[in-house]
């Protein structure tokens, strides 16, 4: 990624540059990214995120649904999976 202010397209494609990762850790960092893009589509990439975004990052994802699958019911997160999730990201 260039610079402090990388964009999520630059930092995505850092990540896959990056030979010494597993393809696992490749996945879980695509993931993150992914989560933390959909909830805060507004910000112009990871490092403009804040105590404040990450904040409305927690509202945000733990008020979302989750489906197991196309046709699954969709069903609300758990407070262990938000604590998860937000482990995994910070």
């Amino acid at each position: 990624a260039e610079g402090p202010g990388a964009g999520w397209e630059a930092v995505a494609g850092a990540v896959e540059g990056l030979a010494y990762l597993r393809p696992e850790t490749r996945r879980a960092y695509r993931s993150a990214l992914g989560l933390l893009r959909g909830a805060l589509p507004e910000l112009s990439g990871p490092a403009a995120v804040d105590a404040e975004a990450a904040s409305r990052f927690l509202r945000v994802y733990s008020a979302s649904t989750w489906k197991a699958g196309p046709n699954a019911k969709a069903r609300p997160r758990t407070a262990n999976t938000v604590r998860s999730t937000f482990r995994t990201l910070s």
